[in-house]
């Protein structure tokens, strides 16, 4: 039951960073007053989503598991630490995809 919980609330906050972060990399703000608030939000959700994949570490069976879920919440940060300016794009989409294969992955144990 609880396992369930975690995967379903794990799942939420994914999906939120995803779809803020998708805005944040890819729309033009206006206003940048509006946008401080914004990427908090954005940090925030990366932030449950990281805390809930280290309970899933301690709760999924199977090494396997427990080592792609890591592998998956470390992806944003090492994606981050070598992502150029020139390909932010690029890499905002691969940190994006990284997000959700890790949402089908832990969906699927």
């Amino acid at each position: 039951m609880y396992l369930n919980l975690l995967k379903i609330l794990f799942a939420i906050s994914g999906i939120l960073f995803v779809i803020l972060f998708s805005i944040r990399a890819f729309g033009k703000f206006q206003d940048l007053g509006k946008l401080s608030p914004f990427v908090s939000s954005i940090a925030i959700f990366l932030l449950l989503n990281e805390l809930f994949a280290i309970i899933l570490v301690c709760v999924v069976p199977g090494m396997i598991n427990k080592l792609v879920i890591i592998l998956f919440a470390l992806s944003p940060f090492l994606i981050g630490k070598i992502v150029t300016y020139k390909k932010l794009k690029f890499y905002s989409i691969i940190q994006i995809l990284c997000v959700i294969l890790s949402i089908g992955f832990v969906a699927l144990i």
